[in-house]
């Protein structure tokens, strides 16, 4: 992910945190450390966003590394889809095996195969076919198990060739939480360096699989110890936040 987009995604995740927590605040700054400056009851506090996967495998297995390589690719299969057929719209939902993106994989010729494999199936506007991996093994790429497909009309909604999602949750754990709020206190003392109040937000987007969380499980793990002067939970999807230690007044040091 380039910089800005991990920005502009930070920024907006923020954004909706403040929102969704009634802190009347407005950001004021992106110094980099901490991530943001927001100006709130008079003062300025330094915010640090982290957020939390499911982590099935270490390195380029974890499923979050596995998103990451399959957003990828279907970003390159659409985009050479286009090249080749410019005038077809459709939406383009793909499964993969687990752990099948493998870390010397080719991105450009998975996509590429995965490209022509749906423009040699046309579908009509409103039409849907899916080609799974028993029917259609010599045409799918190794990695992929089904592929749906789903054709638009020329007025229809922006296209989108997206990762089907996994359908169960993972309980948050006090690791979890524990492990975002250590990595991150490491950082402190150089965000102190900048501004003397700091929050740290361990937040999920909650928009991949690696952070499908059961909220819930959140709710009966007491409360943390952070070097933070504010440490907060936020799922975005639902719109959930959780103060996960006390909020004493700040007192400048």
């Amino acid at each position: 992910m380039r910089n800005d987009d991990k920005k502009r995604i930070e920024k907006y995740l923020l954004t909706s945190f403040l929102k969704h927590a009634a802190i009347p605040a407005s950001i004021v700054d992106a110094p980099e450390p901490p991530d943001f400056i927001i100006e709130h009851e008079g003062r300025r506090i330094g915010v640090e966003l982290t957020e939390t996967y499911i982590e099935i495998n270490g390195g380029s297995h974890s499923r979050q590394a596995q998103e990451s390589k399959a957003r990828r690719l279907l970003q390159k299969a659409h985009a050479f889809h286009k090249t080749l057929w410019s005038n077809a719209r459709v939406n383009v939902q793909v499964n993969f095996y687990s752990g099948r993106i493998r870390p010397n994989e080719n991105l450009e010729v998975t996509a590429q195969q995965l490209a022509i494999l749906v423009g040699c199936h046309p579908v009509s506007p409103g039409q849907a076919i899916v080609l799974r991996s028993e029917e259609y093994d010599d045409e799918l790429p190794d990695s992929v198990a089904r592929v749906r497909i789903y054709g638009l009309d020329d007025h229809g909604p922006q296209e989108h060739w997206t990762e089907a999602g996994a359908g169960w949750v993972a309980p948050l754990t006090r690791q979890h939480i524990e492990e975002r709020i250590a990595a991150k206190a490491k950082r402190l003392p150089k965000y102190r360096n900048v501004i003397a109040e700091n929050w740290l937000v361990i937040a999920t987007k909650g928009s991949s699989p690696s952070q499908f969380f059961n909220r819930d499980s959140l709710q009966s793990l007491g409360s943390f110890v952070s070097p933070f002067e504010r440490t907060y939970f936020f799922d975005n999807l639902s719109g959930t936040v959780i103060s996960l230690t006390a909020q004493a007044p700040f007192a400048p040091q």
